[in-house]
C-alpha cells in the first residue's frame, strides 16, 4: 500500500513513509501489517482523518481562481471549457450512481 501511495503521488517510498509517519502521529491515519501478507502496510484513516478530508473542497475555490488569473485570457477560456466539460460529466455520472442506487434500495428509477 505504502508503495502504491508513493507511486500514485510521485514520490518516494522514503518520501511517503515519512509523510505517513507524520499523519499518524496526528491522528489521522491508523497503519497495520496486512495478516495475509506482512511485507504490506495497510494505510487506513481515522474518524479524525474522513473528517479532514470530507470537510476540504475538492477544488479549492481561492487556488483555483489564482490559477485562472494566472493563465492568459486564451488560456483561461480553454481552461474553463474543459471545467464545464468535467463538470456536466460528473453531473451525468452522479445522476447514473443516485439511478443505481436507487435500483438497488428498491426504488424508482428516474
Amino acid at each position: 500500500m505504502v508503495g502504491e501511495l508513493a507511486e500514485y503521488l510521485g514520490v518516494t517510498a522514503s518520501t511517503m513513509s515519512l509523510n505517513l509517519k507524520r499523519l499518524e502521529a496526528a491522528g489521522f491515519i491508523t497503519r497495520t501489517r496486512d495478516p495475509a501478507d506482512r511485507r504490506v502496510m495497510n494505510v487506513l484513516l481515522t474518524m479524525e482523518g474522513r473528517s479532514v478530508r470530507d470537510s476540504a473542497p475538492p477544488l479549492d475555490p481561492e487556488r483555483v481562481d489564482a490559477l485562472l488569473m494566472s493563465m492568459r485570457p486564451d488560456e483561461r477560456d480553454r481552461a474553463l471549457d474543459g471545467l464545464s466539460v468535467l463538470a456536466e460529466a460528473a453531473a451525468r455520472l452522479d445522476a447514473e450512481y443516485t439511478r443505481y442506487v436507487r435500483t438497488l434500495a428498491g426504488g424508482p428509477r428516474s
